[in-house]
């Protein structure tokens, strides 16, 4: 592994700030992003599983669901984009070696995930507003949410690559020269552990929204919540398979790293906290408690995922020693308007609940 240490470039950020704190905003800042994640992947999901039901049911209902998810999506897809600037450049800061020759391995097939965010973005706003053919048949538009649905895993594909790129440096020759996805084999359960859960995750916020919606009818709110309830258990106990294979398909040290200490707990209680959130469910039990635990397992997976990083990073920790110029008037500024940029989502929030009731 060492051997490849003078493939990585000598060139350096001027970290502005103490490390730790750009460690802790990159890490918040992807909770942030990847909750809207979670909603905009599980979101499309969950309007393809509606059209389906409407089509094999014949039942009206999830076709209403179904295009009224459409509008949430936009907001999601928009600011699942948005808060992804801020972790993205904070990657790019403390990890600027691994992270930009990664891209550049990659390359068209990483540029191409703006192309693909786009057209998705814009196929949701069809499917919406019911734009062309869809507004002589109301009830159509699965392919062009299917299309949306394909490219969104094609951006979490890249960008599941690219982080694993970055962090197996002794593979950049044999990938700079042959761009094969397959030589990493923690690739496909990563991908399918992240897709998993968010569809899980998206389960918990379905059953949030029906109760909350005030214009479903009482058969439509119902309808909603079983099927978000259905959702997470389901895709769960479906976790719990690609949890373990994606755990095992790492090296052996990195994964007996894990199973120690501080990850174990974390697997640990992630995994009491889902069984709990399904005894939950299957109890009627608190909705408020449910989503509070699956935030927590949510931030616990978050934390799980730093830890292996770090495990990755070893070999190569003195090599991404950074220069220290302490500038906190730039981390002030940064402060500040991020929490502007809260103030504004709260903002939005209540603007949409307050116009589509």
């Amino acid at each position: 592994m060492q051997s490849s240490i003078h493939f990585i470039p000598d060139y350096t950020e001027i970290l502005s700030a103490p490390i730790d704190v750009f460690q802790f905003l990159f890490q918040f800042t992807f909770l942030v992003h990847i909750i809207f994640v979670n909603l905009a992947i599980g979101g499309i999901f969950t309007i393809l599983l509606c059209k389906y039901l409407y089509k094999n049911n014949k039942d009206n209902d999830y076709n209403v669901i179904a295009h009224d998810l459409s509008f949430n999506n936009t907001y999601n897809i928009s600011l699942t984009v948005t808060t992804a600037v801020a972790p993205l450049l904070f990657i790019q800061v403390l990890y600027d070696k691994l992270f930009y020759s990664s891209s550049i391995i990659l390359a068209f097939y990483w540029l191409s995930i703006i192309l693909a965010i786009i057209v998705a973005y814009y196929l949701n706003y069809i499917y919406k507003y019911r734009l062309f053919y869809l507004k002589y048949k109301p009830t159509g538009g699965t392919v062009f949410m299917f299309v949306v649905l394909l490219l969104f895993l094609y951006t979490a594909f890249m960008l599941v690559s690219n982080t694993l790129i970055s962090l197996n440096p002794h593979k950049w020759v044999y990938l700079y020269k042959n761009v094969n996805f397959t030589i990493i084999p923690t690739l496909i359960p990563r991908f399918l552990h992240f897709i998993i859960g968010a569809i899980a995750l998206n389960g918990i916020f379905v059953c949030i929204y029906s109760q909350i919606k005030k214009s479903f009818s009482e058969s439509i709110k119902i309808k909603l919540f079983i099927l978000g309830k259905y959702m997470f258990i389901c895709a769960t106990l479906i976790q719990f398979i690609v949890g373990l294979w994606f755990l095992f398909s790492h090296e052996k040290i990195i994964w007996l790293k894990t199973v120690n200490g501080t990850g174990l707990l974390l697997i640990i209680f992630t995994v009491l906290a889902s069984l709990y959130i399904i005894y939950l469910f299957l109890k009627k039990g608190s909705l408020i408690l449910i989503a509070i635990l699956g935030f927590i397992t949510l931030l616990f997976m978050v934390i799980l995922r730093r830890l292996v990083e770090i495990y990755y990073l070893e070999p190569y920790i003195k090599i991404l020693e950074h220069s220290k110029q302490y500038q906190f008037s730039a981390l002030f500024m940064f402060t500040i308007l991020f929490i502007i940029m809260i103030i504004l989502f709260i903002l939005l929030f209540k603007s949409i609940q307050k116009n589509r009731v």
